[in-house]
């Protein structure tokens, strides 16, 4: 009714206004139900085709990867065949040449056999000739040393058997003993007095600590010398690592040297072996065309008028100098060039460096300046260390030389006072020990100077290398 009125009044406009908000809500409403339908069917159809492409990337990928690694696995495979088939020649050519060594050996010993067989049985024969020749009387006596040193043998032989029997049977008993006692109930074990009182002693709370105080003592050092062992066994692997690599290198640098120098002589050798065969064949050829020349000339003087000889002569020395004239160009228009491509190269590379080396030389200098301090305070510290201990063994040296001098004072003031007492033998025995005394302090200047050489040395080295660490800071500036 309400509604009626107001149209009523309105002359139906509001009827109008409600019907048009109506129709756009609809279609608003069917507008966007459209678009995402369509929006959502091409979402899936390109998701389609992604998943497609996507499914087809994949399976060529794995194709090709499967084709990769059958053909890695084809190659591992035919070089561990290779290998196998190189190894089981080797052995077999090992086992080969054993097999060869053992026959020779065992030939040698059947050889050696047989001539000590050999000489047993001469021996044998002329015992047994010798022993006919005698008399009766002195076999007797042999046979009976030899009855008496049998006899002796088989009473040591029968001792060592009983020994071994009576060890074995103490072994035996030993054995059975353990076998009982594992056998036997654990009531029965643990009623020995022992026993029961140190299970009464585990069982209270004083023997408990005091077993687990000497468990952690026992645990401790067992970890202390386990530590121990391992890092003393990192330090020596590292020390013989650092020898085994120096070795190596001097060897590997011998050896690089050795081949660089044969392969110079061998070089050197070809060069010369060509060379020959080169001026062999210049010195040919220089006597062809010289005979050539003469006999091109003599035909010439004979047969042709002298004015064609100058037209040619003047022809041929223009062309020399045209081709002069066009080297010398050739080879200024070269050297320009090179020089301003060098030009540019190197503006190039000073443009890079600039930009991107600053950081890196201030780096340089630092890590420069720092190694050449700690290398000076090694230096000052061992030539301290040195200078210490020079002083004490010069201290030394002199020490002995006043004592070996007062000794020789107090010798002689007694070999004056009582020259029957020294006897020849005391004087060899002072000139033994003087000879001692020089050859050991000859020994010590030795090494003395040794050392002096090593230092001399070691300086050279660190100057060349401080030079050569100056080089690379100016090329690099």
């Amino acid at each position: 009714n309400q509604r009626r009125k107001n149209n009523e009044r309105t002359g139906g406009k509001n009827n109008e206004r409600t019907n048009e908000r109506t129709s756009e809500r609809t279609n608003k409403k069917n507008s966007e139900k459209r678009t995402t339908t369509k929006t959502a069917i091409r979402t899936t159809e390109k998701q389609r085709k992604t998943n497609k492409r996507t499914a087809e990337r994949t399976t060529k990928r794995n194709s090709e990867r499967t084709t990769e690694r059958t053909a890695k696995e084809q190659q591992r495979q035919r070089k561990n065949n290779e290998r196998t088939a190189k190894e089981q020649q080797k052995n077999s050519e090992r086992t080969t040449k054993t097999a060869e060594r053992n026959n020779k050996k065992d030939m040698r010993k059947e050889q050696r056999k047989n001539s000590e067989n050999q000489q047993k049985e001469t021996s044998r024969r002329t015992k047994r000739k010798n022993s006919e020749r005698k008399p009766k009387e002195q076999q007797t006596k042999r046979t009976t040393r030899r009855t008496a040193k049998e006899q002796q043998k088989n009473s040591e032989r029968t001792t060592i058997r009983t020994a071994k029997e009576n060890e074995r049977t103490a072994k035996e008993q030993q054995k059975n003993k353990r076998k009982n006692n594992k056998e036997q109930p654990k009531e029965q074990r643990k009623n020995s007095g022992k026993k029961q009182r140190k299970n009464s002693e585990r069982t209270t709370e004083k023997g408990t600590a005091e077993r687990k105080r000497k468990n952690s003592r026992k645990n401790n050092k067992r970890t202390a010398k386990h530590r121990n062992t391992r890092k003393n066994s990192e330090k020596n692997n590292k020390k013989i690592q650092r020898k085994n690599n120096e070795r190596t290198g001097e060897r590997n640098n011998k050896k690089n040297s050795e081949r660089t120098t044969k392969r110079k002589k061998q070089k050197a050798k070809e060069q010369r072996k060509k060379q020959r065969k080169n001026n062999q064949k210049n010195s040919e050829r220089t006597t062809k065309r010289s005979s050539e020349r003469t006999t091109k000339e003599t035909a010439k003087r004979t047969t042709k008028e002298p004015a064609i000889k100058t037209k040619r002569t003047s022809e041929r020395t223009n062309k020399k100098e045209q081709r002069k004239e066009q080297r010398k160009n050739s080879e200024m228009n070269n050297e320009r060039t090179a020089k301003e491509q060098r030009k540019k190269a190197k503006e190039q590379t000073k443009r890079t460096a600039s930009k991107n080396n600053k950081e890196q030389r201030e780096e340089q200098r630092k890590k420069q300046r720092k190694n050449n301090e700690r290398t000076a305070k090694e230096q000052r510290k061992k030539k301290a260390k040195e200078t210490t201990k020079e002083t004490a063994k010069e201290q030394r040296k002199e020490q002995r030389i006043r004592n070996n001098k007062k000794k020789a004072e107090r010798t002689n003031e007694k070999n004056s006072e009582e020259p029957t007492k020294n006897s020849p033998k005391e004087q060899r025995k002072n000139s033994e020990k003087n000879t001692k005394e020089t050859a050991k302090e000859t020994t010590k200047e030795q090494r003395k100077r040794k050392e002096q050489a090593k230092e001399t040395k070691n300086t050279k080295e660190q100057r060349k290398n401080n030079e050569k660490s100056l080089r690379i800071e100016v090329s690099l500036l």
